[in-house]
């Protein structure tokens, strides 16, 4: 059988194993009232609350641990237990081994599950987030139908989300009766980590719209920029395609997430004993979730157009560059053409020429400077002349030698359609 099939596989493979800095033990439970306690405990003191058997008569329990992503871990899959008490998590709170499993596979997922495979009243929830995530952890929620207690384990999380969590827990006791609770509460502190990186690329893209000049037609010309950096701006564009590209990745996992909570409330609900009004208050509460996930993805489609758009110019106004700078180096170069048409007849003259005009040995008596001197810069002028004049003229002359020749051209084409036409004809005899 394959190994992701088998139960405990831990057992065989230890490296899926990491310490931890602690857990954090999350209790609610209602009788005559709703009441919290929390309490920090190690490895050994968790073994022992995992085995100890309450006997209570109270309305609902929720019972959450919550184990801190280790300042040691550079692997998202690692668990965070020893092999104990993961045997405990299943034995006693029957969190459903499926769900460390889950854990060792790199990706998002969000599933139902049975922790005791037969026995209907037992169910489960498992969530994880991962990839492209501000917010990074594993839920896996078992809810005993039969005593209405709830037992959940978080691990893998920042301190900063733990922290919030638990605030959050503080301020809703009441509505903990319900197993999804703690899977919606997680899932909302994403989606406003994800919305805040969704307004902080929104607004790095309004300052690269700025940059290129394509802010909002109707600001005022002082306000539009004139001469942007198009160096940095492919990269930039670039890096903010990529994020809208993560966040829209997440966001759809957080639907996911949300679907498969929907489903697990419509199956709770048949035989759970919520309140009507919770009831409700939950299903509004995804409601809302779905409506900030679609405004935020709507915002991010518009950003990821409005890139491509940018993009586009960025290319157009690099090649007008290339252009420009075409422009430059071709009238660079015809400076020179022209100094090198002036010198060149020069130099050949004085190479056709190559008897001596000057006369500086030692021996000589006689003038220095020949007489004949005079002729080297009569030809040498007429030559520049010459090549100068027909270098500016060359486009006319080649305009005027076409227009000159386009009536023999027409001839030559009507007497080719002419004769097309004739053997068209012979061919239908």
């Amino acid at each position: 059988m394959s190994a992701y099939f088998e139960a405990r596989q831990w057992e065989k493979n230890f490296g899926l194993l990491e310490a931890n800095d602690g857990h954090l033990l999350v209790s609610i439970t209602k009788k005559d009232a709703v009441n919290m306690s929390q309490s920090y405990v190690n490895d050994e003191q968790l073994l022992s609350c995992l085995s100890s058997h309450e006997s209570t008569s109270s309305n609902w329990t929720l019972k959450l641990l919550i184990t801190r992503k280790s300042r040691y871990s550079k692997d998202d899959r690692r668990i965070p237990y020893p092999a104990e008490i993961l045997e405990a998590f299943i034995t006693y709170w029957k969190i459903a081994d499926i769900g460390f499993r889950a854990q060792a596979r790199a990706g998002s997922c969000s599933l139902s599950c049975s922790p005791v495979p037969g026995d209907s009243s037992y169910t489960g929830l498992i969530v994880r987030l991962v990839y492209g995530l501000p917010f990074r952890g594993m839920l896996i929620i078992t809810h005993d139908r039969n005593t209405n207690a709830t037992y959940a384990v978080c691990f893998g999380i920042a301190s900063e989300h733990a922290n919030r969590l638990v605030a959050r827990l503080e301020e809703s006791q009441s509505y903990a009766s319900s197993p999804i609770h703690v899977a919606l509460l997680l899932s909302d502190i994403a989606l406003e980590d994800l919305e805040q990186f969704s307004t902080s690329t929104y607004c790095d893209f309004v300052s690269v719209r700025e940059a290129m000049g394509t802010n909002l037609y109707s600001l005022a010309e002082e306000r539009v920029a004139r001469a942007p950096d198009l160096t940095d701006m492919p990269r930039r564009l670039t890096a903010l395609a990529n994020a809208l590209a993560s966040n829209c990745s997440s966001l759809n996992g957080v639907v996911d997430i949300v679907d498969t909570m929907e489903l697990y409330s419509k199956d709770f609900q048949k035989s759970s004993t919520c309140e009507t009004s919770d009831i409700v208050t939950f299903a509004d509460r995804m409601v809302l979730m779905r409506q900030t996930i679609r405004s935020a993805l709507r915002r991010n489609e518009y950003v990821k157009a409005s890139v491509e758009a940018q993009v586009q110019m960025v290319y157009a106004l690099r090649a007008q560059q290339d252009n420009e700078m075409s422009h430059q180096y071709g009238a660079d170069m015809r400076v020179i053409s022209i100094v090198t048409l002036i010198f060149l007849p020069g130099t050949f003259v004085a190479t056709l020429f190559s008897t001596s005009f000057w006369d500086f040995g030692p021996l000589n008596e006689g003038p220095l400077v020949s007489k004949w001197v005079w002729l080297y810069w009569v030809v040498t002028i007429v030559l520049t002349m010459c090549v100068v004049s027909v270098w500016m003229w060359w486009p006319w002359i080649t305009k005027l030698s076409d227009m000159k020749c386009q009536p023999f051209k027409d001839a030559m084409e009507m007497i080719g359609k002419w004769r097309h036409t004739k053997r068209r004809h012979m061919r239908s005899y």
